[in-house]
């Protein structure tokens, strides 16, 4: 609200007071009705047919500063119509000559436009002059009208003519003599907008249904209809929005600007195409108001702007800097007009609301009594915030019910049956890839998802999403069911296909469901479920070797054969024929990526190998046989047995792997912006070269070979930087896919080497392995401050504080990224993971959790042990905290990577890991 009020100098309620108004049922001209030098007429048509003429006479000598109210001379006309009143104008409609200085009156109905005049009646009544409508000439229309404007079309002085624009985009131009002209501005499905004439280049301007702002020529639009061709715009201009009002004001000798009210911006262009200005409204628009101050070919001229919000405040411009803001008296205004009162100096502000409320005021100046606070700018102290900040999560801890929560999530899961099935009888794929073909000319194939649910109470709707990593897709992604029938299930298909030549980083889709009942409450619900692995993988001969290898150990506690077990793992879950039931080893090749990889199953231990020469393809068949070893098992009784534990020893962490695939796809995705960049460039460049063709050629004996080569050349640099941009997304799409395969396979190896409980969850948390590049914001520059955190705080440097942490970042500061730490940070975390992972004995166990604590201790026994954790210690970094997952024992040398660039080779060295039963593997091949 502003501190400032529109004084009200005169008001009156019009004939009709029903909400029958827009921003096209107020018009302020000069009619000269009975002498030239008379001020404005105030007009206003409703939608119901009724027209009101008044005018405001204030004499401030006569009324000693005491300002009028309304008087019953002020009304000049008053009539009913018999159509609704679209929209009014003004000017010189007749053909009685240049002597003539009366004005026309112009009223647009649906399907006719009737030109009156406004005659004074020969007889004078006790309340002053009476006037009358006379009509002028009348013309039907043959379909619905939505707006007109009037011009000095094609440049002809003295004389003004009017163009209505038609709901259909039909244009029908009306001259004095009687001259109509029709002619079809676009032959596509047009969403009418604001219709303006712009003088000085003898165009029209109007916004296409794309919301792109286009200008034709009149003697264009003449010369289509003549010659039977379609009209072309000279300038067309993206605005991106809706708008809600439009003006047009010539400012200067050889500009005219554009202003457009749209319903988040204030844009300003010139009659040439080029934007001057955009201001983003930070409130809602209605219409606004434009006038030059001052004649346009004087030097000091200026264009004043006025905006009215939706919660009536009037906000005056000068260009795009805001000089005043007042509170209007009237509510619900729809409609702003400047107008020349009489006996009111500097003009008048002239508003009309939705109820036909008419008020003519000025800027007043009477300031509220209230005064805004100062504002705090005090640099924020961080610990007495973590103060703050733990007395008010103890405060939202005491006032939430926990149980109200776990109620409300039984029973959404009660309210609604949800059953996912994956169709086993694969299907040839019917959608087209570009980038997508097997290696050994096999044949694609998908997999149909059936979703079916089942409603049991009242829900408003029911959103289904389909989540998937690349490089596979769903068909369908996204389906809302609206206000689906209590009792009676509901499906939906979909069919999850590949779309590229790369190893798949997870095979399980998720599906959520998003139900909003009555009360709009919301509630989630996810079912996960995996894709059938035939349709990418084909079965083989396992491999003998192989260039990375991961080890897993199964917790001998629990009883059941591993090696028959082992078996119905990928019999059962892989591929849908049965399989021997004692097999030793599989084997399974990608058909689309070529790479192969090999499980198989020692026969004496419970110990499980995978490898592959490839990372990539390790990662799903990793997870999945995690998965099935740490399921529950059910013994020949049928007594449900405690899940398996499996531990991954040695830790595999390709460190050096997983660098390599970040520095590509940090490399491909500034190559990618850095052309996105150099296309704009160009296609900024075109348009500067567009916009000098358009004016050199209405010069005359202009050349234009040079600006057309120059168009030429650019458009076939756009061209050519587009096809490598293609080109470039799609091996960007590739390191991406990459680089999820191989975080994705780091998390689930950090979760079985025996870590710390919150240790896991802070790796896990930190790296993400849906890898998404905006291009304000890389991936590597998402996770950048988590992983700096994480570098500084905790068991991964023990060295710093938190409090010298946080002492050393004020409130104003943030974390810039440089991508050499990023890169330094990840090097140091996952090697002091696999050092975590090594500290197997006794005595290293008892120091490492010195920093963790055990199981046993709770959080403020944790918190007095620590040497760096102390009572300034952040909600952030409680993700370090918690209860330590004892490692498992087993007799090997321990081997503590002390060097990044040693790892990996140190990796492939253990891989042999000296077992004294050799893995089936070797006795399932044949010689």
């Amino acid at each position: 609200m502003s501190l400032f009020k529109i004084f009200n100098l005169w008001t009156i309620k019009s004939s009709d007071i029903t909400k029958s108004y827009d921003s096209n049922s107020l018009h302020c001209c000069r009619l000269n009705v009975l002498d030239s030098d008379e001020k404005d007429y105030i007009i206003i048509g409703s939608h119901n047919g009724f027209l009101s003429i008044y005018q405001p006479i204030f004499n401030a000598e006569e009324e000693n500063e005491n300002f009028p109210s309304f008087s019953a001379s002020n009304v000049v006309l008053e009539a009913k119509l018999d159509a609704p009143i679209i929209a009014l104008a003004s000017g010189k409609f007749s053909t009685c000559g240049k002597n003539e200085t009366r004005n026309l009156l112009a009223v647009l109905h649906p399907l006719k436009l009737v030109i009156y005049a406004i005659t004074p009646s020969d007889s004078n009544t006790e309340l002053g002059d009476s006037s009358r409508l006379q009509i002028v000439q009348e013309h039907s229309l043959q379909s619905h009208a939505f707006d007109m404007c009037k011009g000095h079309f094609g440049g002809y002085k003295g004389r003004e003519f009017l163009c209505v624009y038609h709901l259909d985009g039909t244009l029908k131009f009306f001259e004095q003599d009687g001259i109509v002209v029709d002619c079809q501005l676009l032959k596509e499905l047009t969403i009418p907008s604001k219709f303006m004439y712009v003088p000085r280049i003898d165009c029209f301007v109007t916004l296409s249904s794309s919301w792109v702002l286009e200008c034709f020529r009149y003697q264009d639009i003449i010369d289509a209809k003549q010659l039977n061709k379609n009209i072309v715009p000279i300038w067309t201009l993206c605005i991106g929005e809706g708008i809600l009002d439009m003006n047009v004001n010539q400012v200067s000798k050889t500009e005219s600007v554009i202003v457009l009210l749209g319903e988040n911006n204030l844009i300003c262009t010139s009659d040439t195409g080029k934007i001057k200005f955009i201001k983003r409204l930070d409130y809602v628009p209605v219409c606004l108001c434009s006038f030059v101050i001052g004649w346009y070919w004087e030097n000091n001229a200026r264009m004043i702007i006025t905006i009215l919000s939706e919660n009536g405040t009037l906000l005056i411009y000068d260009q795009m800097i805001l000089m005043w803001a007042a509170q209007l008296s009237f509510t619900d205004t729809i409609a702003i007009q400047r107008s020349n009162i009489q006996g009111l100096p500097g003009g008048a502000i002239v508003t009309l609301n939705n109820k036909g409320i008419l008020n003519v005021g000025y800027l007043g100046s009477d300031p509220y009594i209230f005064k805004a606070p100062l504002l705090n700018l005090q640099q924020l102290d961080f610990q007495k915030a973590y103060i703050e900040l733990n007395e008010l999560e103890t405060c939202i801890k005491k006032g939430v019910d926990i149980s109200d929560v776990k109620i409300q999530n039984a029973a959404a899961e009660r309210d609604i049956k949800i059953q996912l099935t994956m169709n086993p009888n694969l299907e040839t794929c019917a959608f087209t890839a570009p980038n997508c073909s097997t290696v050994d000319d096999d044949q694609k194939r998908m997999a149909r998802l059936s979703i079916a649910f089942k409603p049991l109470g009242t829900f408003e709707q029911v959103q289904v999403t389909i989540f998937v990593n690349r490089p596979l897709k769903s068909s369908i992604e996204r389906y809302v069911f609206k206000e689906p029938t209590v009792n009676e299930t509901e499906h939906l298909d979909t069919y999850i296909y590949v779309t590229n030549m790369t190893d798949i980083p997870s095979m399980v889709v998720q599906v959520f469901f998003t139900c909003i009942n009555k009360q709009s409450i919301v509630r989630i619900i996810e079912r996960q479920i995996p894709v059938a692995h035939e349709m990418i993988y084909k079965e083989m001969q396992p491999q003998r070797e192989a260039k990375y290898k991961i080890t897993l150990t199964c917790d001998s506690n629990v009883e059941f054969n591993h090696i028959k077990h082992f078996g119905s793992i990928f019999s059962e879950a892989f591929f849908t024929k049965e399989k021997e039931p004692n097999i030793h080893a599989f084997g399974f090749k990608s058909i689309y990526s070529g790479n192969i990889v090999s499980i198989a199953v020692s026969k004496n231990t419970n110990r499980y190998r995978i490898q592959a020469d490839s990372i990539e393809i390790l990662t799903p068949f990793l997870m999945h046989l995690i998965e099935k070893l740490t399921k529950p098992v059910t013994n020949e009784k049928k007594n449900i047995q405690n899940a398996a534990k499996v531990t991954i020893s040695p830790p595999f962490i390709p460190i050096e792997f997983l660098v390599s695939n970040i520095n590509a796809h940090y490399q491909k995705r500034q190559e990618y912006n850095n052309l996105m960049l150099e296309i704009d460039r160009r296609n900024a460049e075109l348009r500067l070269f567009e916009s000098r063709f358009i004016v050199k050629s209405q010069e005359e004996n202009a050349k234009l070979s040079g600006i057309q080569y120059l168009i030429d050349l650019t458009n076939n640099k756009i061209a050519t930087a587009e096809k490598f941009a293609k080109l470039l997304l799609d091996d960007l799409l590739n390191t991406q896919i990459r680089l999820s395969s191989t975080v994705l396979l780091i998390k689930t190896v950090v979760k079985h080497i025996g870590l710390h409980t919150k240790v896991i969850q802070a790796i896990s948390n930190t790296l993400n392995h849906c890898i998404y590049d905006y291009f304000e914001q890389s991936w590597e520059e998402a996770i950048y401050p988590s992983l700096d955190f994480l570098n500084h705080i905790g068991s991964f440097n023990k060295n710093e504080k938190l409090k010298d942490y946080f002492q050393g970042t004020t409130s104003e500061q943030s974390i810039e990224f440089d991508f050499q730490t990023f890169l330094t940070h990840v090097k140091t975390i996952l090697t002091r993971v696999i050092q975590m992972s090594n500290t197997v004995n006794d005595a290293e166990r008892e120091k490492y959790d010195e920093f963790f604590g055990n199981s046993e201790d709770s959080d403020k026994g944790l918190m007095e042990k620590s040497e760096w954790l102390n009572e300034t210690l952040p909600v952030g970094a409680s993700v370090l905290l918690g209860e330590y997952e004892e490692a498992p024992q087993i007799k090997q040398e321990d081997n503590i990577v002390e060097s990044n660039t040693e790892f990996l080779p140190k990796i492939h060295e253990d891989s042999e890991f000296s077992i004294e039963d050799q893995f089936s593997v070797e006795n399932s091949i044949p010689e």
